[in-house]
């Protein structure tokens, strides 16, 4: 049996509005992403610069998002092509300080 138009209507709203903040998100980061490489470079912790760009409303995302944009755009920004995690020298990497600020 085919579900109701309100039923299909609350399931449109609710993926779009999903989709419109994951967006905002995503560009909201992307904005700032230039400062962040900076921040990290300079060895400031991840959670530091997060909380600092909510606190003057530069990005909206929590936590744990902005996590996961960091380890996605920054470690692959820093890495050569074809670099494995293996191949990296010892001592602190990007994603493993991005992991472990907290």
């Amino acid at each position: 049996m085919a579900k109701s138009y309100t039923k299909q209507l609350t399931e449109w709203v609710r993926q779009t509005r999903h989709s419109a903040r994951r967006n905002r998100n995503r560009v909201a980061f992307t904005a700032v992403k230039n400062d962040v490489r900076e921040a990290l470079e300079e060895g400031w912790p991840v959670k530091t610069i997060w909380a600092h760009m909510v606190e003057q409303k530069r990005i909206e995302c929590g936590y744990d998002t902005f996590l996961v944009y960091v380890k996605r755009h920054m470690a692959t920004a820093t890495e050569p092509p074809g670099a494995s995690r293996s191949s990296q020298p010892p001592g602190r990497s990007l994603a493993t300080e991005a992991g472990r600020s907290g």
